[in-house]
């Protein structure tokens, strides 16, 4: 890496979230493992908000900021495809003429997500220019999440940006540009599709992993469970001090599939509180989450959502949370990096729920405990809702067809696996629409239902702890010294394109009218498209 490093980071947004934690993490890696090394650090973005609470963590100064709104999420449709592409271009001129000539890494995180279109084309025209022009830029398509792994309205978004149509691809193969995924089977993804291999890397999120002393951490469990008992009340929940909590530090969206917590709380003679930490913010989940707030309250179960923001921090800590609670519990049905998987076991809080073995098996080196989790809960569907579902699968892969145009035989797969996910009738949880994930609850109040449950899936399992030497582990393969170690290798990469590109030529062998399509082919499948996320009646009609 070199002495100086001149960087440019975009996200539309530099609010708190997954992706600005995963930035700050990074540059606080750097700075501890390579103080040697200067940064002059640069922003772009969609908004002010967040900027100056990110400059205050940032453990480099902010050399400066261009903010400009077009940046942000937008669900904007534009004209024509004139239009689009001046705007584009007009952009593209501006950004390029305040980076200057020299020397400099475009970081750039999340812009092929389907946010906002425009963001999509400026950065695939930037770096065409860029390539074109000489220009010394190399840049670093930095993917959290994927507009094609299930994210249907972000997929929308990008094929129909316009009046008539809208983008075919969104992946450059310039080669200045390289790739950054977060798990190991997304980088085997896009090297399977075509990307060249030396560029495309596997960088997954730091992890800082030292292990907390648990008893200088512990707090007051009983003003703690006191001061959620009253947030429950203020809230219309019920929370029984009597019971012990599991606790799910997430946010109340659609992937986080909450009410199969819900339900594996109570297949235990002594039900669990289910403690959800944050509620939804964004107008594409509320839906979602007032529905499963309102399900909860009606219900009655034990169970208390949102507190974090009022109480995690002000009357007690995270890490206080976490010790007071009997286990961490996840039931993500999709995650980028999976750090839901790590945090409670890092701090010797015991793990339960569902495994998502495309991203825990790269926790495999450092002894994951995938023994304490199961890949699906299985629950008696009825014949009628489940054809139900396979009739909303089959709509769903003509709409998508529509979009993406998938080849014969991704086609075949995916109606394939629609058979085998809804052909018997025992149903995975996480496959069902809302409603019969619903209709699932209010049958468990039935103590005959819920044992049938428990039978069939062999619950409840053992709650298990880390393994010995699990923070020190992680320390080594995902802590600072190893990210940043990973992050050179990308950033030396995409510096030094220049040198090590085979020829001009090389754009010419790619294909770069095929790899969203490709992409998108690799995702077709129903583990990845599952109700919840949206593909019933959400796909506008143009």
């Amino acid at each position: 890496m070199n002495d100086v490093l001149n960087i440019i980071v975009y996200h539309y947004h530099f609010l708190r979230g997954g992706v600005r934690s995963a930035i700050l993490g990074s540059l606080e890696a750097l700075k501890r493992t390579r103080p040697e090394v200067l940064v002059r650090l640069r922003i772009i973005t969609g908004r002010h908000d967040g900027i100056n609470s990110f400059v205050s963590q940032s453990p480099y100064p902010i050399d400066s900021v261009l903010v400009e709104a077009a940046l942000d999420y937008s669900d904007r449709v534009w004209t024509d495809e004139k239009s689009f592409c001046e705007e584009r271009d007009g952009l593209a001129e501006k950004v390029l003429s305040w980076v200057g000539r020299e020397s400099s890494i475009f970081w750039i995180h999340n812009c092929t997500l389907g946010k906002n279109p425009l963001v999509t084309a400026l950065w695939y025209r930037v770096a065409e220019i860029s390539y074109q022009s000489g220009l010394p830029h190399g840049f670093v398509y930095h993917i959290h999440d994927f507009a094609e792994c299930g994210r249907i309205e972000n997929l929308f978004r990008l094929r129909f940006c316009w009046q008539s149509d809208g983008l075919v691809d969104w992946y450059p193969c310039f080669p200045n540009v390289c790739y950054a995924v977060l798990s190991r089977a997304d980088r085997d993804r896009l090297i399977r599709v075509g990307l060249d291999s030396s560029k495309v890397f596997w960088v997954p999120n730091v992890v800082f992993a030292t292990s907390a002393d648990l008893e200088k951490v512990k707090g007051d469990s009983s003003k703690i469970f006191t001061a959620i008992a009253g947030f429950a009340e203020r809230h219309g929940y019920v929370f029984n001090k009597k019971y012990p909590s599991w606790v799910m530090p997430v946010r109340l969206i659609r992937r986080k599939n909450v009410l199969e917590g819900l339900l594996l709380t109570q297949v235990y003679r002594e039900p669990r509180n289910l403690l959800i930490t944050l509620n939804a913010t964004s107008a594409q989940e509320m839906p979602y989450a007032e529905t499963v707030q309102s399900v909860v309250r009606k219900l009655a179960y034990p169970a208390v959502i949102g507190f974090g923001d009022s109480l995690v921090g002000n009357v007690f800590t995270f890490d206080e949370l976490l010790t007071a609670s009997e286990a961490v519990v996840t039931t993500s049905i999709l995650e980028g990096f999976g750090f839901a998987f790590l945090e409670g076991l890092l701090r010797g809080i015991p793990l339960t729920g569902r495994d998502l073995p495309f991203i825990t098996n790269d926790f495999d080196p450092v002894g994951f405990p995938h023994s304490a989790l199961y890949t699906n809960l299985l629950v008696p569907v009825a014949k009628a809702d489940r054809e139900r579902h396979l009739e909303v699968g089959l709509r769903l892969l003509k709409k998508l067809e529509e979009m993406m145009k998938p080849g014969d035989e991704a086609k075949e797969r995916f109606s394939h696996r629609l058979m085998e996910t809804y052909g018997s009738e025992l149903v995975d949880f996480g496959s069902l629409m809302l409603d019969s994930q619903i209709r699932v609850c209010e049958n468990a109040r039935d103590v005959c239902y819920l044992s049938e449950i428990a039978e069939i899936n062999s619950l409840p399992r053992p709650i298990l702890r880390s393994p010995e030497g699990f923070a020190e582990r992680v320390e080594a393969f995902l802590g600072p010294r190893a990210h940043v170690a990973r992050l050179a290798k990308v950033f030396e990469r995409a510096i030094t394109w220049n040198e090590t590109r085979a020829g001009d030529n090389e754009t010419l062998s790619c294909q770069p009218d095929s790899f969203a399509q490709k992409i998108f082919e690799t995702f077709l499948d129903p583990i990845y498209f599952r109700p919840l996320f949206g593909s019933c009646g959400v796909i506008g009609e143009r």
